[in-house]
């Protein structure tokens, strides 16, 4: 321990040491001070500002900083202390409210200021010069006396004494002084910044009114006199490496404890890491190159850089011949005498990093009920030879020489646990298997611990099993990223909780389901005192519960064909199922980042058949059944993560199943029939009709009570093409029927009356109604090319027939055969078609009326064309006389071109004669009245009908 010094210049202080972390707690180490007893008639402060500088060594439950009590009933006039990284006051015997919002940034071995400035009104915190946060009091308006005893390094339950083991300071303290008055922000600035040494004028622990002769130091407290600005500067913790490495070894070592290799950026530098070579200059090395330092020129030759960090360096000890230089030596080596020299990379040296105090490592496995306590620092010092880690708290990890093992005691030094490495450079890093050697977090001796030693951050890293650490999102994403491998092992998703059963349907809404019950224990079973939600069953209590709700939705990705004989759809349907397991937790999910982009987290197929996933079936199928071409089940979400336990080894996140849903989905290629329903119709306005094919997708009825659709959020899609070969999808939607609407009226009514008599909703009322969904497909055929496939060709045939009467009344063989040949080709084009697409019906169709009538048309056209001429003339009359000026003709029986020819016939006398063997009236009246009044009225009814169809 070191002696205490009186002497004290102005830019000098003393600096006690209380406790270090090796020794365990004393109440018989503390200094004291006791306030000059004739204070009793100076008026009590009603200001008062309290600053002073602490380091802790090691953290506890309660380490004081100051204790000042002024009787035994007054024991907490002023107590400033820390628990853990909490700052906890108290001023005249009342705890304070500081609303700090945040813990203090305290790190082992090094300097904090901190200042408390406390008014009748407020009470302020300042932390390394600046203001840490502010809170109101009403404490110091009584005033608070100066004749007390003032105790550094205990807290006093009585005055003077009653000091407790839990109750200690583990660290040093220095520069503490107490004014009077309100210390100002500035005033408070300059003494955190090591610029002012201002005194206190109550209390000064550097000179001043006798002070220094009157405090009172009890047991082993260490004294030093240090230059005010040391306090200010952040030492830097070199730690050697004894064993011997390649750099390369080495700064992975390095990495591992959260440090770079040491590269000295001044002569001070080099000097401190020189002293620090000399206890193990003789085992690191045989050569004169001793330690590795994290300097190279591999990049370029003669340009050194850190190896950390790239930069070139603006200091360097080379002394000649170094360096030697070439293309072989590209690393540096410290001497003993503090020169440098280049050497092979391969070569095995002696390394040393450099440990930053922000700088720590986390233990995980053992029992911690704060992340504080889990953090360790590879800054500890040295036992047989090789570093200390040493925690934050009571626990140190070192190397036992004898039995070359790592052993974790506390500091009353006692073993709790030990592992024995595979090579003996190793260092207790990573996961690894612990021996229980003392009752340890419930494991008793001989047990085995997994613990893990890291510089893994909970919040955002995954710990390989060497040590590494990787960001989580590069967890399981198919790639390697940790040296051994550790990241791509255990990517199951599923985190299966105890007494899950993949054949029970999960809870709904947040309720208990009846069926997961008797998987969840008495508690669960327990009635409550509300007897209208419990009824006693045979084999006990069944709690009132919600339906599990099943988001569904269906899309249509492709028509394969449409067969119009039995009314069926070809398609390829993909049938996605949603719903929500609070029983199942998840990990390795694919966040915002990630690992699967927008689609989610597909499950392995292990993890399907370890899950409860919903059953349903397709109907209105040709054949009664589909082939299924693709199944997946995924999360689509990475909501509520849940950040390991401090304590977890596989610090893998969990997102918890409420929050994340389960997604089905399943790709089916199916044959769909029209529904009987719309057959009629169908064939009546064939073939403008629309196919209106259903789709029911429908659960299993096992599932009747507890499994329901989301019928708020059915959703439908169809995502082919909507223009295919001969025909046009007009829509795929929802059908909401009628049975389902007087569902909805039934259950309604029920659950009014249960409400207004206070029964039970009978279950057959639930059980008669299948849980199901269903879609309507509906296809058309494309219009022109039925007006050009069917009804053009009808009309262009009757037209023709209709010009047959526009051929000379004698040309009757022509007029027949032609009619004839055009009736034969619109048989043959019905024919064809019957054949060819037209489907069968029973019933009557327009397409039938359609032909129909057109044929009768063509028909009775043939008809007047044979039977008008045969009808008889009419009775022939007297002759009369030749009208005045005509020429009357004289032609010989049999003569075609003899005979005398008196007069010459005019082109009107010979059109207005009348003939003795055609009826020209009756045609003329069937050709321009009758024929085009038929066609033209039937076409206006036909049409007229259809679209009235």
């Amino acid at each position: 321990m070191l002696a205490f010094t009186c002497r004290c210049h102005h830019r000098h202080l003393h600096l006690f040491c209380f406790m270090i972390v090796c020794l365990s707690a004393n109440t018989q180490v503390y200094l004291q001070y006791d306030f000059p007893p004739n204070n009793i008639t100076t008026t009590p402060a009603t200001r008062l500002s309290v600053c002073y500088r602490i380091r802790i060594e090691r953290f506890a439950d309660y380490n004081i900083h100051l204790s000042y009590a002024t009787s035994n009933r007054q024991a907490n006039t002023l107590l400033f202390y820390t628990s853990g990284t909490q700052l906890v006051s108290f001023v005249n015997n009342v705890e304070q409210r500081l609303n700090l919002g945040s813990p203090l940034d305290l790190l082992p071995e090094t300097w904090n200021h901190l200042c408390h400035v406390i008014t009748p009104q407020r009470y302020i915190i300042y932390w390394q010069g600046k203001k840490l946060g502010e809170t109101t009091t009403t404490t110091m308006k009584m005033g608070l006396p100066l004749n007390g005893t003032l105790i550094l390094g205990q807290e006093q339950d009585l005055l003077a004494g009653d000091f407790a083991y839990s109750q200690v300071l583990h660290g040093d303290i220095s520069q503490v002084n107490i004014w009077d008055r309100e210390l100002g922000p500035s005033e408070v600035s300059l003494l955190a910044a090591c610029t002012s040494n201002m005194r206190g004028n109550v209390f000064a622990m550097d000179g001043g009114q006798g002070v220094e002769e009157t405090i009172k130091l009890v047991g082993k407290v260490s004294v030093a006199v240090v230059p005010l600005q040391q306090l200010c500067q952040s030492d830097l913790h070199y730690l050697i490496l004894p064993e011997r490495r390649s750099v390369p070894a080495s700064l992975t070592q390095c990495r591992l404890l959260h440090a770079p290799l040491t590269v000295p950026t001044s002569q001070r530098d080099n000097t401190r890491l020189q002293r620090a070579l000399q206890p193990f200059a003789s085992t690191c090395s045989s050569t004169p190159w001793k330690l590795w330092l994290g300097v190279t020129d591999e990049s370029q030759e003669g340009v050194w850089k850190s190896l950390d960090t790239g930069r070139v360096l603006n200091y360097n000890n080379f002394v000649p011949p170094f360096p030697y230089g070439g293309l072989l030596d590209n690393c540096v080596a410290l001497f003993t005498d503090g020169t440098w020299g280049d050497a092979k990379c391969s070569d095995k040296k002696c390394s040393v990093c450099d440990i930053q105090p922000s700088k720590f490592l986390r233990l995980r496995g053992l029992c911690f009920e704060d992340e504080h306590e889990t953090r360790f620092r590879a800054s500890g010092g040295y036992l047989d030879g090789r570093p200390v880690f040493r925690g934050f708290y009571d626990l140190l990890i070192a190397w036992n020489k004898t039995t070359s093992q790592w052993v974790l005691s506390n500091i009353n030094n006692k073993t709790l646990a030990i592992t024995s490495p595979l090579d003996l450079v190793e260092y207790p890093l990573g996961l690894r298997r612990w021996v229980v050697v003392s009752l340890l977090c419930g494991a008793h001796p001989g047990d085995t611990l997994q613990l893990s030693l890291s510089p893994c951050s909970t919040r955002h890293h995954f710990m390989c099993r060497s040590g590494e650490c990787v960001t989580r999102r590069h967890r399981c994403n198919m790639r390697y990223e940790c040296s051994d491998g550790s990241d791509e092992e255990n990517c199951h998703v599923i985190n299966l909780q105890g007494g899950y059963s993949s054949h029970l349907t999960p809870p709904g809404n947040g309720m208990i389901n009846s069926a997961s019950v008797q998987n969840m224990g008495p508690i669960a079973k327990q009635p409550s005192n509300q007897d209208d939600e419990y009824h006693n069953e045979m084999n006990g209590w069944d709690i009132k519960k919600d339906p599990l709700m099943i988001t569904p939705s269906m899309t249509i990705l492709r028509i394969l064909s449409i067969d119009e004989t039995d009314f069926s759809v070809t398609a390829k349907v993909r049938v996605t199922l949603r719903w929500v397991d609070s029983r199942l937790s998840f990990s390795h999910l694919a966040d915002e980042g990630g690992k699967a982009g927008r689609r989610g987290t597909a499950l392995m197929l292990e993890d399907l058949g370890k899950i409860w996933v919903p059953e349903y079936r397709l109907y209105e199928l040709r054949g009664a059944r589909s082939e299924v071409l693709k199944e997946s089940v995924t999360v689509a979400s990475a909501n509520n993560p849940t950040l390991p336990n401090i304590n977890d080894v596989k610090m893998d996140v969990a997102y918890p199943g409420r929050e994340n849903p389960l997604t089905l989905t399943r790709d089916h290629l199916a044959t769909f029939t029209c529904s009987s329903h719309h057959h009629h119709q169908y064939h009546f306005t064939y073939p403008f009709s629309t196919h209106r094919c259903p789709i029911t997708l429908r659960l299993a009825s096992t599932y009747k009570g507890f499994v329901r659709f989301d019928k708020h959020n059915e959703r439908v899609k169809f995502a082919g093409v909507h223009e295919l070969l001969g025909y046009s999808v007009l829509g795929f939607g929802l059908k909401d029927t009628e049975e389902e609407e007087e569902r909805k009226k039934k259950l309604e009514k029920s659950k009014q009356r249960e409400e207004r008599d206070g029964q039970h909703l009978e279950e057959k009322e639930e059980e008669e109604v299948e849980e199901e969904m269903i879609a309507i497909l509906e296809v058309q055929c494309h219009v022109n090319g039925l007006v050009l496939s069917f009804f053009a060709p009808t009309i262009l045939l009757v037209g023709i027939s209709w010009a047959t009467f526009f051929i000379g009344w004698d040309a009757l063989l022509t007029r027949a055969v032609l009619s004839m040949g055009l009736m034969f080709l619109l048989f043959h084009l019905r024919l064809s078609l019957s054949t060819s697409t037209v489907p069968p019906s029973p019933s009557i169709r327009l397409i039938d009326v359609w032909y129909f009538v057109y044929i009768v048309i063509m028909s009775v056209n043939i008809l007047v064309h044979i039977l008008v001429p045969q009808l008889p003339s009419p009775s022939p009359r007297d002759p009369s006389p030749l009208p005045k000026g005509k020429t009357l003709f004289v032609r010989p029986a049999g003569s075609v071109n003899g005979g005398v020819v008196i007069g010459r016939e005019s082109h009107e006398e010979r059109k207005e004669r009348p003939s003795t063997t055609t009826h020209p009236r009756l045609l003329l009246a069937y050709r321009n009245i009758l024929l085009p009044s038929v066609v033209i009225i039937f076409n206006i009814v036909f049409w007229l009908l259809l679209m009235a169809r």
